[in-house]
Formats: structure tokens, C-alpha cells, sequence
């Protein structure tokens, strides 16, 4: 079975202001004790839309996406 590879989630940088949560369209963030978490038990589709509100960069995705031109 391949190893899932979630999102990054820096505890002590989050302020808990619950952006990340209203925005993941798969309801995959909550809030405990202070901080945001993953629910392993639900799918995430890596969006970005968590990274892209978080206002301390405390949840980031441990990949990058790159766009290769194509040869001409």
C-alpha cells in the first residue's frame, strides 16, 4: 500500500483562527486544543485553499507542483 503524504501542520505558528477549516471543501481540518489537525479519517485532495488562507503559513503541503513547458 503507498504511503499517504499529508499536509504539514506547524502547531506553534497556529493562531487557531479556523480559516483552514471553513475553507476545505472535504471538511478534512478541525480545531483541537489550539491548533489545527488533519482527520486521517477523511480524504485530503491537497487543494491548497488551507496553505493559501493560513495567515501565519502554518499549514503547508509537502510538495511543489511544477508546470514544464512543452519543447517546441
Amino acid at each position: 500500500m503507498e504511503e499517504r503524504v499529508l499536509p504539514i501542520i506547524i502547531r506553534e505558528l497556529c493562531t487557531e483562527c479556523g480559516a483552514c477549516v471553513e475553507v476545505c471543501p472535504h471538511s478534512a481540518l478541525r480545531l483541537v486544543d489550539g491548533a489545527a489537525e488533519l482527520d486521517l479519517s477523511l480524504d485530503c485532495e491537497f487543494c491548497g485553499n488551507c496553505e493559501a488562507v493560513c495567515p501565519t503559513e502554518a499549514i503547508r503541503r509537502p510538495f511543489v507542483v511544477v508546470f514544464e513547458q512543452p519543447a517546441a
